[in-house]
């Protein structure tokens, strides 16, 4: 009768989860981080279309927005921005264009 019972609180113990354990964490090798917002001119081509070219430093770089809203879309135009690198290919004519997705669009004036 002593094996039963014991057996029997034992399985109770086991059911109530008394040994809880902590939610596993998964760490996927990238830290959080702040967009930075950058400042850059719209510039328009007849082979590429529409990219942004923004200085850093002594050098210019040409970013290929892949979800440029078209009110933004305007030769000359001035845009504050954050962006991420996109996945996708530049285009075929393009190879140096950095392909990009923005957000956090502003036009400056």
């Amino acid at each position: 009768m002593f094996v039963v019972l014991a057996i029997t609180l034992l399985g109770m113990t086991n059911a109530c989860n008394l040994h809880k354990e902590k939610p596993e964490v998964v760490d996927n090798g990238s830290a959080p981080s702040e967009s930075t917002r950058i400042v850059g001119t719209v510039r328009a081509t007849d082979d590429c279309g529409f990219y942004i070219e923004y200085i850093q430093g002594d050098l210019a770089r040409s970013l290929y927005p892949i979800n440029l809203d078209a009110k933004f879309q305007v030769d000359g135009m001035r845009l504050k921005f954050a962006y991420e690198e996109a996945k996708a290919k530049a285009p075929e004519n393009c190879p140096n264009f950095q392909p990009i997705n923005v957000s956090d669009v502003t036009p400056l004036r």
